[in-house]
């Protein structure tokens, strides 16, 4: 569970961040593991490679993630943490345009589009918890 405290450079990677960036990588694999399961049911030869942009944009988020992880530095950590965030929305509109071109169907996308807004806050809510600065 995650406890509201303040980090700095003293004390920057303490066991419960770093259990808390770990349950945030796995939640964003989870995520991506779904977009690759929808992506699956794309036709073959889908305009724009709209199929690959939303697993490349995807695995983004974890990847965002991870490198947070390596991070020595707060504001490191915060850029990649926000940078996720951002790796979320470009995921997003790359599956609404895959919603609205028929290729995924809309309760998939509802439901899709409903993780990805509980992972962003889940970010959020750890910056802040840590006092983070969260746009």
């Amino acid at each position: 569970m995650m406890k509201n405290f303040p980090i700095d450079n003293q004390m920057f990677w303490t066991d419960e961040l770093r259990d808390d960036v770990f349950e945030l990588w796995r939640t964003s694999l989870m995520f991506f593991n779904k977009a690759c399961e929808l992506t699956k049911q794309f036709p073959k030869n889908v305009p724009f490679d709209i199929d690959i942009q939303v697993r490349e944009a995807s695995f983004t988020i974890s990847e965002k993630i991870a490198k947070a992880s390596k991070a020595d530095d707060i504001e490191i950590y915060q850029d990649y943490l926000m940078d996720s965030v951002d790796a979320i929305h470009n995921a997003l509109a790359k599956m609404y345009i895959a919603n609205k071109w028929g290729y995924m169907r809309l309760d998939n996308y509802i439901e899709t589009h409903s993780q990805a807004r509980r992972l962003a806050a889940q970010i959020k809510e750890l910056m802040w918890f840590h006092g983070l600065q969260v746009a």
